[in-house]
């Protein structure tokens, strides 16, 4: 029966359905080629200029600033208890949060009542002699991380924080109303 042909193959030959498929076998050359196009991806992505948030996130930079503490209603008699270059303590942290660098005591504590009419209403202000607000000036060395802002020995500094501060001779709270960070 040499040579016959049965269903349209010949005799001693395999059917391509009973052909077993070899079968892929992971190696080192893959591991290697894979870490290569990975590499590859990081690096595009890591230097293209929309993605240059990635190189700067939570990088820490070091920045000499300056920062405004406004606390209000303070009684004249407590002016002469705070001093330029004196050590200013968060009352929370217990940490040096800077030095003083001024004091601006000029502007007077000022409520508003509100007096309502017969057919007006308005808000007056009423002034108070002997109490001011205070606007103090700090000066600080700040670590400055890229979207989260100014830290001064773990105490954040940010516009409008409010910050229990403590001096030598006086204890005060009030909001920060101004950062400047062009003193590098």
């Amino acid at each position: 029966m040499k040579g016959t042909v049965m269903n349209g193959q010949k005799k001693g030959k395999a059917s391509s359905s009973s052909v077993k498929t070899k079968k892929f076998k992971f190696n080192f050359v893959d591991v290697a080629l894979i870490c290569v196009i990975i590499s590859i991806v990081i690096a595009v992505i890591y230097f293209l200029p929309s993605t240059s948030w990635l190189k700067d996130k939570g990088r820490t930079q070091d920045r000499k600033i300056q920062y405004t503490i406004e606390i209000l209603d303070v009684d004249k008699d407590f002016f002469d208890n705070i001093l330029a270059g004196e050590i200013v303590i968060d009352s929370v942290t217990k940490a040096n949060i800077g030095n003083v660098f001024s004091i601006n005591n000029n502007e007077k504590y000022t409520e508003y009542e509100y007096i309502e009419q017969k057919d007006t209403e308005k808000l007056t202000p009423i002034e108070y002699g002997d109490r001011f607000n205070l606007q103090i000036t700090i000066e600080a060395t700040a670590k400055y991380v890229t979207d989260e802002g100014y830290n001064v020995n773990g105490t954040r500094i940010a516009v409008g924080e409010k910050m229990y501060v403590r001096f030598p001779n006086f204890i005060g709270e009030g909001y920060c109303i101004g950062i400047d960070d062009t003193l590098n």
